[in-house]
């Protein structure tokens, strides 16, 4: 044990002993340079084992920045041992809570499962990937703010070229069962393992369902107060809502290839875990009282046509209900086709059923394909006969608010919120999202009116608190609006709140940056470019998009009064990012092009447009920055080498297909002026 008052390495003074497990020791320790508390692990297999396998989790965690995993500071390689220095996270883990009593709500549970898949979405979707292998209570930490952390990394892996990431321990009654097959297979009988042995030095074999099954198996044990034995594959029995069973069926099975493909799939099971109970419970009831009228047919001796009629009736039902299962299993697998293909047998079963509408408004909005869906909600939906009377269409309505507000079409959404309500009156969330829109639209009296009711109506804090930041916003009370969002960011409960609190922070931030002299603008922009920054860690891939392009503007805003390049690299890494996602429109590549053209970076700029040709060769505004090019080429050229042939072969191009399209381009009249100009001086 290491004695109080210990300093290592001239920094870390040793205060008291936290805990010890299989990896490591764990101490308080106060870091004298940062002035803050810090958690040092001494780390205990050394000696035989290679530098490399001990810094394991330092290496995994050193780049990482997310709400829900611990930030490491250093690792130490000492005479007196081996340590990892990291956050110091206070609270208590999942695993000193079960030992206590506690009993977790199924709220609770919800919540730490959605956290802990938003952790593991931002794991998976590293480069390489990262699998924790070894999820358990031990390792989940609830802080004193009530949200997760995720640690002990002494197991994990990063994947490997081929896709497949190994480990070499486990941990009995939450590892995934081919986890522990293959430890018990390599490792389980010392007499038929040896250190030549190719699989053992290798490790055991894990990839993204692993980590799955770890997660149901962690929150099984919160929900029933004990450990898993088997796999259930679909035995979980509890009075949980049946949401949540579904998640925890699916995530336990036995069959890897049955659970949750990565964590992003279970991420976005949780997500639309109250509408899985809403629909799973209508069956429920429907089957009940389909049970009890076969029961009462049967006492007074119906006559078997009648009974025959009926039961052609319940078949529909019960065929129509399987789709709907078939249609969420399959939305959770990423398996739109298949998705689109039971919509369709559903709604041939039976048009009048909101159900299967329902399910597919939450899935074009999780793709946020938000033009589609309101396409699809105002023609399929609220145009079919019948469905006006469905106790859904307060939730179709409040959809189509969400999807007109992502389109900054705030009228329209404020229209569709109004018809929510009408429905359902008692919906905070409806009341939240309705006081955004009309802040958006200037109606503050309005807003503040609607703000009251959401949070008569159990609005959450984060909800209230974002409310509140739109409306100072709208009043121009851009550093109270800041405040606002701030709270907001800390309570959000879900990436799409979280996401929607960060934007607006920055949004707010670049508000005071317009209201100030040059040089302080310059770092208003630069601050919620940093804000942005931060965004891009703490919420999923799922947005980053729309997180990414706010952070470039940021960024270009601040270039254009500083002019420092600096500022344009930074608005470039950021729409980088979005052309890495491979679904990037042209102005994103076009974007990073004037950037670098106007830094002087022509040979980088060139570079671009080469990797546009194949996308674009068809399209005007390719050619035309083409154009825009070859001119600041030639411009840097000797006036005996200069040739404005290339650039006449763009503007061709460029005017020509332009001619097709029905739209204005100013910079289409900036061209035409440059090719008349190198006309009248004779160099065309």
């Amino acid at each position: 044990m290491i004695q109080e008052g210990t300093v290592l390495n001239g920094t870390y003074v040793i205060q008291k002993p936290l805990g010890s497990g299989g990896g490591g020791s764990i101490y308080l320790a106060y870091h004298s340079r940062l002035q803050k508390h810090v958690a040092i692990k001494k780390i205990h297999e050394v000696g035989m084992v290679p530098e490399d396998i001990l810094r394991r989790e330092a290496d995994i965690l050193k780049n990482l920045r997310h709400s829900y995993l611990p930030q490491v500071f250093d690792f130490l390689v000492m005479p007196s041992g081996v340590y990892t220095v990291m956050d110091y996270i206070p609270g208590w883990s999942l695993k000193e809570l079960l030992d206590s009593g506690h009993k977790f709500s199924e709220k609770e549970i919800v919540k730490y499962g959605t956290q802990l898949c938003e952790a593991l979405t931002y794991l998976h979707n590293q480069n390489p990937a990262i699998i924790h292998g070894d999820i358990k209570p031990a390792n989940i930490m609830i802080t004193p703010e009530g949200n997760i952390v995720l640690i002990d990394f002494n197991i994990s892996a990063f994947t490997r070229s081929d896709g497949k990431a190994y480990t070499f321990g486990y941990s009995a009654g939450y590892a995934a069962p081919e986890q522990s097959r293959e430890y018990q297979r390599l490792y389980g009988n010392p007499n038929t393992v040896t250190e030549s042995s190719a699989e053992a030095s290798r490790g055991i074999p894990i990839d993204y369902r692993t980590d799955i099954y770890s997660v149901g198996a962690t929150l099984y044990h919160m929900l029933t107060g004990t450990k898993i034995t088997k796999a259930p594959d679909g035995e979980v029995v509890t009075s949980a809502g049946n949401g949540l069973v579904f998640i925890l069926n699916k995530a336990l099975s036995e069959n890897p290839s049955k659970r949750y493909a990565n964590a992003g799939q279970m991420l976005a099971a949780f997500r639309s875990i109250y509408k899985l109970d809403k629909r799973y419970k209508k069956m429920e009831a429907r089957r009940t009282v389909l049970q009890i009228a076969f029961v009462l047919l049967a006492a007074v001796g119906v006559i078997t046509l009648y009974f025959g009629y009926r039961k052609s009736q319940t078949d529909l039902v019960a065929k129509y209900e399987k789709c709907i299962e078939n249609m969420v299993e399959a939305r959770a697998d990423g398996d739109f086709e298949a998705f689109e293909d039971y919509y369709k047998d559903a709604i041939e079963i039976d048009s009048e059923r909101a159900d299967a509408y329902v399910e597919r408004a939450d899935m074009l909005f999780e793709l946020q394909d938000y033009e589609k869906n309101i396409e699809f909600i105002e023609n399929d939906v609220l145009n079919t006969d019948g469905l006006e009377y469905s106790s859904d269409i307060g939730y179709v309505y409040y959809m189509l608010g969400l999807c007109y507000f992502e389109t900054e079409d705030y009228s329209n959404a404020v229209a569709a919120y109004r018809n929510a309500l009408k429905y359902d009156k008692t919906d905070g969330n409806v009341y939240v999202q309705y006081a955004i829109s009309l802040a958006r639209i200037g109606d503050l009296d309005k807003a503040v009116t609607a703000l009251e009711d959401a949070k008569k109506n159990g609005a959450s804090n984060a909800l209230v608190n974002l409310t509140e930041g739109e409306i100072k916003l709208a009043e121009g009370e851009y550093e109270d609006s800041v405040a606002s969002f701030d709270e907001a960011i800390k309570e959000a409960d879900t990436d799409y709140v979280r996401m929607r609190s960060y934007i607006m922070k920055a949004e707010a931030i670049r508000k005071l940056a317009a209201n100030t002299d040059s040089e302080a603008a310059i770092e208003k922009y630069r601050e919620a470019g940093e804000v942005l920054k931060a965004a891009e860690i703490a919420v999923s891939s799922a947005y980053k998009t729309a997180i990414l392009q706010r952070e470039a503007q940021c960024f270009i805003d601040a270039y254009n009064i500083s002019k420092e390049t600096e500022d344009a690299h930074q608005a470039i890494a950021a729409l980088q990012a979005i052309a890495d996602t491979g679904y990037a429109e042209h102005s994103v590549y076009d974007n990073i092009v004037i950037l670098y053209q106007n830094c002087g970076e022509l040979d980088k700029a060139s570079e671009v447009l080469a990797g546009m040709q194949d996308k674009y060769s068809d399209y005007y505004a390719y050619y035309k920055r083409l154009a825009f090019q070859e001119i600041l080429l030639q411009n840097e050229a000797s006036a005996n080498t200069a040739s404005y042939d290339a650039f006449y072969e763009y503007y061709t191009q460029a005017t020509e297909l332009y001619s097709t399209v029905d739209q204005t381009d100013i910079e289409m009249n900036q061209l035409d002026s440059l090719y008349n100009d190198l006309v009248a001086r004779g160099l065309l």
